[in-house]
């Protein structure tokens, strides 16, 4: 049942059809090709000041190349390496289907696995360049072996990119630092292929390479370069754009401590636009996504509604990357020459750490994101651009190697504790199980019906109801020819009006009947969550008083007589 073909049988007819589904199915390509006619025409006029490289004269050079026969050099990449392989073994060793998880679960993955990515440019998200690659890789396989293998060669991308963004740390600290980073949890966990984090850091990575290739030769296409990647990083996910705004800031902020800026250039605007076009073009960019943004939603109202957590639930929530930030935030006030180097401000170490706590301040203090999904417990990605460049900002500015060490060793630490937890909580190959046991039980020319007892995840009704929900999407996926009901029992039944009603809010959407139920019917199947307490449980007592027909470590499952 779960042996999916390595390869597609139509792959040119499947791209074809995906990708116009993908640039037709919304009008984001008609709001793209606004900013890019007026960042064109920004730059276009600009571009006689852009060809002076004056201003964008110094940046950092590379520290050394690799390898210069350093046995330091050797042992780091064989630890960088090491870093790599693990990540890699960790993803394959999870469920490697559907149901590895309950955004794989869920009815969007299975809608683009038949139609195609359907861009997010709405009223709750505006990232319309996220996953746009899913269209050209679901229309080539569908085989979640393969899928992965890309999933790591896209890791192993990130990684080289990072290694040459950060070539002014000297190499053995980049590769321990870059190692370090990818054992950290916030970013391990990310190597499942439901999180954008890892395309994210390539167009980033993308972005202030070519700025650091314009800035130390001044031609004009490593701005373009620039422009291009920042603007593709903005859409492909919301927190890049704090990122960009407090690099933004810094620089605005060093020029004005340093009497770049006065009360005069603001009564000669031009003039100071054209002393600092490349900031100017960046605050354009991240103008046209805050217009387009304020048209559509207000973010902060809509992650209140749904993500929000008191302060204090955020701090322990997110008390690992919040240390990390604090310990590189003291070498930072301790650094005197913040504002005195002859560095390019915009894209200095000290301009990446200041963007990052950006970040970290409106997610934790403003926004208040704190993930509630059941495919987002425990998982803290949100402040991931924080975590990267607070390592970073450490690695370059700590001279002590015996320091360095410690903070490497508590890092290392707490990072191999958390992941060996998190991946013992993994619970993806008991939901296959489940579905092994219906593929051999369940009657293909019978209306069957599979009555759910899942353990709820959230105080909000729509939440849990949403795991019903990928369980109907994920067995459409591999049961196509079956006739399958779900039942759930719960406490939303005065939310639905009636004791056995049609849950009709996500019936459209739904590719098998669900309903609201208090009881299972003789003849239904009846599924347990094992974690779920016994004394809530009592209204199944009778229906398990028999031995289950199956059972493994979370589940267990009845027929009811």
């Amino acid at each position: 049942m779960f042996d999916i073909p390595f390869f597609q049988d139509d792959i040119l007819n499947n791209i074809i059809n995906f990708n116009k589904f993908y640039f037709t199915s919304r009008l984001w390509w008609g709001w793209m090709i606004v900013v890019f006619v007026f960042l064109g025409g920004a730059f276009i006029l600009l571009r006689n000041t852009l060809r002076n490289p004056q201003y964008y004269q110094s940046f950092y050079q590379d520290s050394s190349f690799f390898f210069q026969n350093s046995r330091s050099e050797k042992i780091a990449f064989a630890v960088l390496l090491t870093a790599f392989i693990i990540t890699g073994i960790r993803m394959f060793s999870l469920e490697n289907s559907l149901f590895e998880n309950f955004d794989l679960m869920a009815i969007n993955t299975t809608q683009i696995m038949k139609y195609g990515l359907q861009s997010a440019f709405n009223y709750y998200r505006i990232s319309p360049l996220a996953f746009w690659y899913l269209n050209f890789l679901y229309a080539i396989t569908q085989n979640f072996i393969l899928i992965k293998t890309f999933v790591l060669c896209d890791l192993a991308l990130m990684i080289y990119l990072l290694y040459r963004l950060f070539d002014f740390i000297p190499v053995t600290k980049r590769l321990c630092f870059l190692a370090l980073f990818l054992l950290t949890p916030t970013m391990l966990e990310t190597s499942n292929i439901i999180f954008i984090e890892r395309s994210l850091f390539i167009y980033l990575a993308l972005s202030l390479i070519c700025a650091k290739k314009y800035c130390s030769r001044g031609k004009l296409k490593w701005a373009v370069g620039y422009l291009f990647f920042a603007n593709f990083a903005i859409y492909t996910k919301e927190t890049s754009i704090l990122f960009y705004f407090g690099i933004l800031s810094f620089s605005i902020f060093y020029n004005i401590w340093n009497g770049v800026i006065i009360l005069k250039s603001f009564i000669h605007p031009f003039k100071t636009i054209k002393s600092m076009p490349l900031e100017f073009l960046t605050g354009l960019s991240l103008f046209f996504y805050a217009a387009l943004y304020f048209l559509l939603i207000s973010l902060t109202e809509n992650y209140k509604s749904d993500n929000s957590a008191s302060v204090l639930e955020l701090i322990l929530y997110y008390k690992f990357e919040l240390c990390v930030c604090l310990i590189a935030g003291i070498f930072f006030l301790k650094n005197s020459d913040i504002f005195k180097n002859d560095k390019n401000p915009l894209f200095s170490m000290q301009s990446y750490y200041v963007g990052g706590i950006f970040v970290l301040i409106c997610i934790v203090f403003f926004l208040k994101l704190s993930p509630i999904s059941p495919h987002l417990n425990g998982r803290t990605y949100y402040l991931v651009i924080p975590l990267l460049f607070s390592l970073g900002y450490m690695a370059y500015k700590i001279r002590n190697h015996y320091i360095l060490i410690l903070i490497a060793l508590l890092i290392s630490g707490y990072s191999v504790r958390q992941d060996i937890t998190s991946y013992q909580q993994e619970q993806g190959k008991y939901y296959r199980e489940v579905a092994e046991f219906f593929a051999e039980n369940l009657d293909k020319n019978a209306s069957e019906t599979i009555f759910l007892e899942e353990k709820p995840f959230s105080k909000k009704p729509t939440q849990n109801v949403w795991m019903i929900e990928v369980w109907s999407s994920a067995f459409k996926y591999y049961f196509k020819d079956y006739n399958i009901n779900f039942k759930f029992y719960t406490d939303y039944i005065k939310l639905l009006g009636n004791e056995h009603s049609s849950y009709s809010h996500l019936q459209g959407a739904l590719y098998f009947n669900v309903y609201a139920w208090i009881y299972p019917n003789p003849g239904d199947w009846l599924v347990i969550n094992r974690l779920i307490p016994e004394q809530k449980l009592e209204h199944f007592a009778d229906y398990r008083k028999e031995k289950p027909q199956f059972q493994n470590k979370l589940f267990e499952v009845y027929k009811v007589k």
